[in-house]
């Protein structure tokens, strides 16, 4: 266990007497709600279907939030009464209806529509605090993660007695999301806040601690800005031994950021990248990468094929993902494992999917497990305090980058074994779905299957 910082969230959540987020609450075991999915998989409970029967009436909203919609009032009502026992979903009750409150304060703060007298001040500055956060776990996460967990530390003090530079790929890269200097005018109060300067003052102490020369990130993917960019910041050090440079070397220490609208795979690592500008001048192959990070990848959305990039990651090479919700960071280990990128899953993942009450209940505020295999798995301490509304369901909430996977590819000596696995048919559904039979579910997963919730697919 590596002990991090009291995740930001979680005064939010200390806030509306929660002790985790209710992650997946849309009640879904309702015979006519069942049917409707099965029939049509693609409707959005409270969108586009009563939230709490599926009709195709959506003409009533909650008069709380406004956010959820339903056929009658019935129904509304229906779903705001408390579920029968504490393994079912909470369904739009008030911790529910208060947190979707938040979004209609959230989305207006980012979208640069609050009028001068619309909203209280305080609630607007309060969002605005929300917002930048979810912006600033990016870099807060890269940094500390890397800074604090075990897995990473052989590399980066490698790259330190050597060449003095530490290379990381991060993967997927979107502007707007990692790249997120395009809201820099909405966001803070200061014109000059950068992105790239964000990124170069959470690196501080890593460059500190170990002595390090330069930190070379490279940002992947083919939502990166059309035209690739280059940039170095300096990183001005307070402290420790040699305040970042080598004995003898009087250059300060810098950050060198590059993007590059690219697939990650083997011709990207190859060639350089493939459809960005190439006036930038930095369309060269990129560096070997020390370590690679994912940031809410969606490793098994249909949307997105991900084994070419991974199957590009050498062995031994450090990787750190990030999910939305526990089931996603759940099913993202399956699919790494699937894909022979980790030899084992942490045994925490492999307690939720047995149906484990006591698994989840050994880790603390704080504290992340990293198992005998290498890889670790938990809440991320450096998550951003902005609660967003699924798209699909309109009960399920969400934190980006709320938890995390992390270790070291394909080194894995325990836990739930590659070679059971594969004996299973349907891995991202049945290993993941609870049997009926089995106990009520671990507290901190109350929520939604895969199998009975499609918008987890």
């Amino acid at each position: 266990i590596f002990c991090l910082a009291v995740p930001p969230t979680m005064d939010l959540l200390a806030s509306l007497h929660l002790d985790a987020l209710p992650e997946q609450q849309t009640r879904t075991s309702r015979p006519s709600v069942a049917k409707a999915l099965t029939n049509n998989p693609d409707i959005k409970l409270g969108f586009d279907a009563c939230c709490t029967c599926a009709a195709p009436d959506v003409s009533v909203k909650c008069k709380g939030c406004g956010r959820v919609s339903y056929c009658s009032n019935k129904c509304r009502k229906e779903d705001a009464n408390p579920p029968d026992d504490e393994s079912q979903q909470l369904g739009h009750g008030s911790v529910v209806c208060a947190l979707l409150r938040l979004c209609d304060n959230d989305e207006d703060v980012d979208e640069g529509s609050v009028g001068g007298d619309q909203k209280d001040d305080g609630a607007m500055e309060a969002s605005r605090d929300r917002v930048r956060s979810e912006f600033e776990s990016y870099p807060a996460t890269l940094a500390n993660v890397l800074m604090g967990g075990p897995a990473y530390q052989d590399v980066i003090t490698h790259q330190s007695q050597g060449s003095g530079t530490l290379t990381v790929h991060i993967v997927g890269a979107s502007a707007g999301v990692e790249l997120w200097g395009d809201y820099q005018s909405n966001m803070f109060s200061d014109p000059d806040t950068d992105v790239y300067e964000a990124y170069a003052e959470a690196l501080t102490d890593l460059v500190e601690m170990h002595n390090l020369e330069k930190i070379h990130l490279v940002f992947i993917g083919p939502d990166c800005p059309k035209k690739n960019v280059k940039q170095v910041k300096q990183i001005t050090c307070y402290g420790g031994e040699g305040g970042g440079r080598k004995k003898g070397n009087k250059k300060s220490p810098c950050l060198l950021i590059e993007t590059h609208k690219s697939n990650y795979d083997a011709a990207y690592l190859k060639n350089g990248p493939e459809f960005g500008s190439r006036s930038a001048g930095n369309c060269s192959p990129p560096p070997t990468a020390n370590i690679v990070v994912f940031f809410n990848p969606g490793f098994t959305c249909s949307d997105y094929s991900w084994d070419g990039a991974l199957s590009c990651i050498p062995a031994g090479v450090p990787f750190l993902v990030t999910t939305n919700t526990e089931m996603e960071a759940v099913a993202d280990c399956q699919y790494l494992l699937v894909q022979n990128f980790i030899d084992a899953l942490p045994q925490l993942v492999s307690d939720i999917i047995n149906g484990d009450e006591s698994g989840g209940d050994k880790q603390d505020d704080g504290e992340v497990q990293e198992e005998d295999c290498g890889i670790f798995f938990g809440e991320n301490p450096f998550a951003g305090m902005r609660v967003r509304q699924s798209g699909n369901m309109a009960n399920d909430v969400f934190v980006k980058n709320r938890w995390m996977i992390g270790g070291v590819r394909g080194k894995g000596l325990f836990g739930l074994k590659r070679k059971s696995l594969q004996k299973r048919q349907q891995v991202d559904s049945s290993l993941v779905e609870e049997k009926e039979d089995k106990k009520k579910k671990r507290k901190k997963l109350k929520g939604n299957t895969k199998k009975s919730n499609p918008a987890l697919i």
